[in-house]
């Protein structure tokens, strides 16, 4: 190691090697790893002395490898590095080396230079890029070092002293910036970016056959599958074991053809290439593919528009875009320039002037003639928003089910059991061996004298006293789309043979009012709109002014969008009546009655929300409603909160006022919601923690709430440790559809990708259907586990017994057991679909739980006992021939295998037929047509071999021939008794009795969820809220 190398390291923190990534979604530790020559020689000595397990081993923990063969270094001089993530996963990835030219990334431009030599790469700090080679000079070649993690190139940046990713660079870029990048990349430049950015595609691998074979074969439970058929043929069960390899050998074919068919389903949907026209530095234009753009490509969009092949600003000109493909947005969205300003980019503050990769541009249209829509590529390949969906799929975060927790727990139990057995089966052993249409474009300019971007015919008036028959024809010259956080859209336009412009408005009628000349706005402006809000109308307030005759065309579109939408003439109200569709109440009135809690959260006035919420039943209609009204800090007073038990009317600026009952008092018993708006959800966000766990307990109305603020109110409701389930139908509910646990995208857009679920019903009446599908498949799963479970466990049973007079169940009896019963029931148990009615019944949600535990621990009991009495009453006839327990073989047939062969086959039948419970979560049993007709068969033939098996039959399932028909009766009543006190167990669980039986031996615990122990607060404190008091934020 050389001087340089030790310098840097003395520097270095006690954990040295290690840097913590972190990110808006995902944070990671990163540690070096340097290779040691005599660990790797002492690795393969292993390998070969343990006959290729020790690299078995490593092939499934690769992070053992590293940290066999290296040793911990700092990431400077690392091979390998090892990378934890926020959710404790570890993986790793070999450090390699690339050479670049010296003058790869060129320097970023002075203020005021020449704009004409601006080819910097895209917000890419010199000093950065500089730093990334200045370790790895070698013989006058530059060297630069990344890794790749998840489709992403870390790059190793020697001035921060970590791997950058390649995105990261791109943080600091200015709108003003992109904007110089107009000219575009020369032809030169544009190769060198290309060997550090890499090709600009989204690749997914597609592994041959053979790869994935091998891949399959070497899974843990393949391996534990090759181990078992080897023990099968060596205890003779050739038959037993030909059956495993067969399943075995279907279930990796099948495996093979699937995940081969999804590689390559899904690389065929991201694959991406297209021919594109960019411009050179030079002042030329190329057509290139899109794989070869870079950061810094300046394109043109078509005007018949284009599939985006990555994300680019937009420079100049409006598109039209269809972005379902991202947002599951089906209604396309206006794209509109960049602005100019000194300010830093941001995909998602300026989205509506970026063109997202893999979304269609399906028109494009220039503020001028002679001009073409340009747009500056910003980021390429997996940095894309694309790219980050895509990675998601193919690197999901790893699901946390409780259910599987839970299982390996219960397996480890089940582990040590069979254990336990082996144990005694070696002892018992040994004892007995000793013993769309358009306009032409030329008529359009024509008509308005300039280029615009679209026109309309609004439809002709009625004759009224106020209208008129005449047709007019308005061109739209420039848009401002509508946006969440400001609440408004507004156009620009211009009638034909005039010469002024005029400016159109419409949006929220608070702040369409606050833009307008105070002497415009009606003075009952307030009541009106109170009256027609609180009646459930939609109202929009509209606007419009013209501007002044010196504006150019050009100086239109360098216009700012406060300075246009200012000093406005208000025209009145847009009423739109808000019909609640016929689903909608019987749906809420349902799951109120299941005891969930429902929430509205919705952009509309609060007055409107409140309507809706109680034609609905959210609100009851004689439940009280407390506004929370908030305040942010100013500069003489902190941040404050007031609940007023009235309703808000919006004042002439826009604010909600709330009409103050004096007096200050407490609801004492009555049951209340509350109710806020945005602003008041932001101020109690930030200032008030503690008051807002106690506001989202009752809070049931948020009105006026941005696309962010719904996603913080269901972040907030998880902290609680509810289980918080979204619907919506759009792109402002994106953020949170995909933060909560179920989210429910009612879009039409078949591509929808913006929650986990979408509906083709277009309502809420999916809500209860997946709650009901929900219910049903954990109810299903438990069943099948607890089935499987107690499979096992009359098997171990039935072979301890038979251990213990030197004998065991035959090969064509383990067949019968495990392919014809347990394979057919396990398959068929989890057909019966959910109940149709939502109960108020919580299902369990652990198998960890006294109900579980509790019914696997009784049927155990009842199985041992059943066949323990089997046994002994076989041996008790007078006919009874014990089986020769000097012989090592297991002497087949013989009597006490035939008695438990038959009871232990009913035993089968008999607990798959309690466990699949159907109310009231499920359907009943009948309902699964297959299910019972299979169960029918199975009783029938378990019947037909316990009173008079054919003599083929006996021979092939090695069984005793019984002549005793009192006998055969009787083991047909242990049958019926297993399942009578089965069902009564079952039943008597299912109503409590185990908790019953638990309650007067444990105390009380306090719940674990958070929110029921604030609800149970809530309760004892009558005095809260204090209504018309002010609480100021600490």
């Amino acid at each position: 190691m050389d001087a340089d190398s030790n310098k840097l390291l003395k520097v270095q923190p006690s954990g040295y090697g290690s840097v913590w990534h972190s990110g808006t979604t995902v944070s990671m530790e990163v540690t070096g790893y340097q290779q040691v020559q005599w660990r790797v020689i002492l690795c393969h000595i292993l390998t070969v002395l343990t006959v290729g397990m020790l690299r078995l081993i490593f092939y499934w923990k690769p992070v053992l490898e590293v940290l066999f063969k290296c040793n911990p270094c700092h990431l400077s001089q690392s091979d390998w590095v090892v990378i934890k993530d926020s959710f404790n996963q570890q993986f790793i990835a070999s450090v390699c080396t690339e050479e670049i030219e010296d003058d790869c990334f060129p320097q970023l431009a002075e203020p005021g230079g020449d704009d004409n030599h601006i080819t910097l790469a895209i917000g890419v700090l010199e000093d950065d890029w500089r730093d990334t080679v200045q370790l790895q000079k070698q013989k006058e070649k530059n060297v630069i070092r990344y890794y790749t993690f998840e489709g992403l190139r870390y790059i190793w940046t020697e001035r921060k002293g970590n791997f950058c990713k390649l995105s990261d660079f791109d943080e600091m870029l200015m709108c003003e910036d992109i904007h110089k990048q107009r000219k575009g990349l020369s032809k030169h430049n544009q190769n060198k970016k290309r060997q550090v950015y890499g090709p600009n595609m989204i690749e997914v691998l597609v592994k041959p056959y053979f790869t994935l074979l091998v891949e399959e074969v070497l899974n843990p439970f393949y391996i534990f599958q090759i181990f078992s058929i080897i023990l099968w043929i060596i205890e003779e069960y050739y038959y037993y074991a030909a059956c495993i390899l067969l399943i075995s050998v279907i279930s990796i074919g099948i495996s093979l053809y699937q995940t081969h068919k999804q590689s390559v389903m899904l690389r065929n949907m991201v694959k991406l290439t297209l021919n594109v026209q960019v411009h050179r530095e030079s002042g030329e234009e190329e057509v290139i593919s899109s794989q070869d753009l870079v950061p810094g490509d300046c394109i043109v969009i078509p005007e018949d528009g284009i599939l985006v092949p990555c994300d680019v600003a937009l420079l100049n000109g409006e598109c039209m875009v269809n972005e379902s493909m991202l947002t599951g947005e089906s209604v396309p969205v206006m794209k509109t320039p960049l602005p100019i300003q000194n300010v830093i980019y941001s995909t998602e503050e300026h989205k509506r002037h970026t063109l997202f990769c893999g979304t269609q541009v399906l028109q494009s249209k220039s503020y001028s003639t002679d001009q073409q829509v340009l747009a500056v590529v910003v980021k390429t390949g997996f940095c894309t928003s694309k790219g980050e969906l895509i990675s998601s799929i193919l690197y999901p975060k790893p699901l946390g089910f409780m259910f599987y927790k839970d299982a390996m727990k219960f397996i480890i139990f089940l582990g040590i059991l069979a254990l336990i057995g082996d144990i005694y089966s070696i002892v018992i052993l040994e004892k007995q061996r000793t013993l769309s249409n358009e306009m032409p474009d030329c008529d359009v300019n024509a008509t308005f004298g300039m280029k615009v971007l679209a026109f309309m015919k609004p439809p002709l008036l009625e004759e009224h006293t106020f209208g008129s028959n005449e047709e007019t024809v308005l061109g739209i010259l420039r848009r401002f789309p509508f946006s969440s956080t400001l609440q408004r859209m507004s156009v620009i336009t211009k009638k034909p043979g005039n010469s002024s412009f005029e400016v159109y408005m419409k949006g929220a009628p608070e702040m369409v009012a606050s833009l307008c000349v105070k002497e415009t706005v009606p003075a009952d402006f307030s009541g009106v709109l109170r009256c027609y809000a609180k009646d459930g109308y939609r109202v929009l307030g509209l606007a419009y002014k013209t501007l002044s005759l010196g504006i150019t065309f050009e100086t239109l579109h360098t216009l700012e969008r406060n300075s246009v939408e200012s000093d406005m003439t208000f025209l009145g109200f847009l009423i739109m009546r808000n019909i609640l569709k016929p689903e909608t109440k019987p749906v809420i009135d349902n799951l109120i009655r299941a005891d969930f809690r429902t929430v509205m959260v919705t952009g509309d006035n609060m007055l409107t929300a409140l309507n809706v919420a109680r034609n609905c039943g959210m609100v009851g209609l004689t439940d009280k409603v407390i506004f929370a009204n908030a305040s942010p800090p100013s500069f003489d007073s902190p941040a404050c909160v007031k609940f007023q038990l009235t309703d808000p009317a919006p004042d002439e600026n826009g604010t909600e006022q709330l009409q103050q009952q004096p007096g200050n008092y407490s609801l004492e018993q009555s049951y209340y919601h509350f109710a806020l708006n945005g602003n008041s959800f932001a101020v109690i966000y930030d200032y008030f923690p503690d008051l807002l766990q106690k506001i989202l307990l009752r809070g049931t109305v948020y009105a006026r709430m941005a696309p962010s603020q719904k996603t913080q109110l269901v972040e907030s409701l998880q902290k609680l440790e509810y289980i918080v389930g979204m619907c919506g139908d759009g792109a402002n509910d994106c953020g949170a559809l995909k933060a909560a646990d179920a989210g429910i995208s009612l879009s039409e857009s078949e591509a929808s990708v913006a929650s986990p679920f979408t509906s083709k019903i277009d309502n809420i009446e999916c809500i209860p259907m997946i709650i009901r599908e929900g219910r049903a498949s954990l109810i299903t799963s438990f069943g099948v586990f607890k089935y499987m479970a107690m499979y096992s466990m009359i098997q171990f049973v039935s072979v301890l017994i038979l251990y213990t007079i030197n004998s065991n169940l035959g090969d064509w009896q383990y067949l019968y057991f495990d392919l014809v019963i347990t394979t057919t029931v396990a398959i068929l148990m989890g057909r019966t679909g959910p109940a149709k009615q939502l109960a108020a019944q919580r299902p369990v949600g652990s198998l960890i739980n006294i109900t579980i535990l509790g019914s696997l621990l009784l049927q155990t009991v009842l199985v041992v006992l059943i066949q323990v009495l089997a046994y002994s009453v076989t041996t008790t006839q007078s006919w009874f021939v014990p089986a020769s327990i000097s012989s090592t073989s297991s002497k087949l047939p013989n009597y006490e295998n035939t008695a438990l062969f038959c009871v232990s086959g009913f035993q089968y039948l008999i607990l798959a037929t309690v466990l699949s419970k159907g109310q009231p979560f499920r359907k009943p049993l009948y309902s699964n047509v297959l299910f019972l007709v299979a169960l029918v068969l199975l009783y029938t033939m378990m019947i037909f071999l316990t009173i008079y098996p054919l003599q083929f039959v006996r021979k092939i399932l090695q069984l005793m021939f019984i002549d005793d028909m009192k006998f055969k009766l009787l083991l047909l009543v242990f049958a019926a008794l297993q399942f009578f006190i089965s069902f009564l167990f079952e039943l008597a669980i299912d109503n409590g009795f185990l908790n019953a039986c638990k309650r007067p031996l444990c105390k009380k615990k306090s719940s674990k969820k958070l929110y029921k122990r604030l609800e149970k607060e809530l309760c004892y404190n009558l005095a809260w809220p204090r209504l018309n008091e002010i609480i100021y934020a600490e």
